[in-house]
């Protein structure tokens, strides 16, 4: 949701985010949490959330992020 956010609006449940290109000091991520009128708007700088993604898609790629998963021995946990 993050990288989507970095292009377009984005959001699942109660949270969204978008992008501003109109900062001052270059572009902005806008992160939306909560649902009216209990909301908190969250303005970050998107260059260090696109670095943090970049990293982590280093450590699993995009799309990849429950492939080595072994859910069957992870059921135990939950019953």
């Amino acid at each position: 949701m993050l990288a989507d956010g970095l292009r377009d609006s984005a959001g699942e449940g109660d949270v969204t985010v978008w992008p501003d290109e109109g900062g001052v000091e270059g572009r902005f991520l806008w992160l939306e949490v909560g649902r009216d009128p209990h909301t908190a708007l969250f303005e970050l700088p998107a260059e260090p959330v696109t670095e943090w993604l970049a990293g982590t898609y280093g450590l699993v790629p995009e799309g990849q992020e429950t492939a080595p998963v072994e859910w069957n021995g992870l059921t135990h946990l939950v019953e």
